[in-house]
């Protein structure tokens, strides 16, 4: 009986030291993941900008790829209104709703925030005053 304790010991070492080890690594591919995610959207809405600026759509076309690979169901779709209105108003002859993209931005955002912090405390109203788009 007593032979049995110190392999019984090993054995619930070994799968605790395992189980601990699959845990961290679970808890590190959600970090970096995050981290990508902040830094997608980060370049997105600064490419939303520099076209703005008349940059050219190269840098937003590289973003939304970007995004496309590490953004959530939520995200995704937000982007996706953003990104259909956008294209439907950037004629030059398509009087765009300010306040719609402005609305549609904000959502983006807050999808944004929610995803990388998993809530936010914002309205829409609040992140609509505080993004430096269609000022």
């Amino acid at each position: 009986m007593s032979a049995w304790v110190p392999i019984t010991t090993a054995l619930i070492a070994i799968f605790g030291g395992a189980l601990a080890y699959w845990n961290q690594k679970r808890i590190d591919r959600t970090a970096e993941l995050i981290a990508k995610r902040r830094l997608a959207y980060e370049q997105y809405l600064l490419a939303y900008l520099r076209a703005a600026a008349a940059e050219g759509l190269q840098p937003l076309t590289e973003a939304r790829m970007a995004v496309v690979l590490v953004a959530s169901d939520d995200v995704l779709k937000a982007v996706g209104d953003l990104d259909d209105y956008a294209k439907k108003t950037s004629a030059p002859n398509f009087g765009r709703d300010m306040a719609l993209f402005n609305s549609l931005f904000a959502k983006a955002v807050a999808a944004m925030r929610r995803d990388v912090f998993e809530k936010t405390k914002l309205s829409i109203e609040d992140l609509k005053r505080a993004l430096p788009i269609g000022e």
